[in-house]
C-alpha cells in the first residue's frame, strides 16, 4: 500500500460518519450506515461456545444490497470502490468505536475472505489495533485472513 493510500485509509478513519445503531443486547450489536442511497451493515455476534476458545465477539460488515451475504457469510463491501470508499470505511470505523464504546469487548474479530481485501484488511486491522488499544493477530488460511484483537 502506498504512503497516499495510507493517508487515505486514515483520513477515512478519522471521518464521523453517522450510524444508527439497530440492535443492542447482550448477544448482538448492530448498526447502520449510508453512502448515497446504499445501505452497509456493521454486526457483531457474541459467542462464548467457541470449542474451549475464550468467549469472542465476531464483527462483519457487507453491502445491503448484496444478497450473498446472508447465503455465505461473507463480509462484502461490493459498491465501495472509488470516491465512496472514503466514506464507507468512515462508516466502519464510525461503528467500530460505538461498538468498542457500548461493549467494551476483551477481544474480537473480523475476516477478509476475498483476496483483494487482504492488504486494505492488513492496513485497516494495523489502524483500527494502535487507535483502539487492541493487540492484532492476524492468521493467514487457505482462503481467508482472519485478524483477532484481544486487549
Amino acid at each position: 500500500m502506498g504512503r497516499w493510500e495510507e493517508y487515505y485509509l486514515i483520513e477515512s478513519l478519522n471521518l464521523n460518519t453517522p450510524i444508527k445503531v439497530t440492535a443492542n443486547n447482550k448477544w448482538t450489536w448492530q448498526a447502520t450506515f449510508k453512502v448515497g442511497e446504499v445501505e452497509y451493515r456493521f454486526a457483531a455476534d457474541y459467542d462464548d461456545d467457541l470449542d474451549d476458545d475464550p468467549a469472542e465477539w465476531g464483527v462483519t460488515f457487507w453491502n445491503m444490497s448484496v444478497p450473498s451475504h446472508f447465503s455465505s457469510g461473507s463480509t462484502d463491501l461490493t459498491g465501495d470502490a472509488g470516491t465512496s470508499s472514503l466514506k464507507v470505511f468512515s462508516g466502519v470505523a464510525s461503528a467500530f468505536k460505538h461498538f468498542i464504546k457500548a461493549k467494551k469487548p476483551d477481544s474480537f474479530f473480523f475476516e477478509a475472505d476475498e483476496p483483494s481485501r487482504v492488504r486494505l484488511y492488513n492496513r485497516l486491522a494495523k489502524i483500527i489495533s494502535q487507535k483502539l488499544n487492541y493487540k492484532l493477530d492476524s492468521q493467514k488460511g487457505f482462503d481467508d485472513t482472519v485478524y483477532q484483537f484481544t486487549k
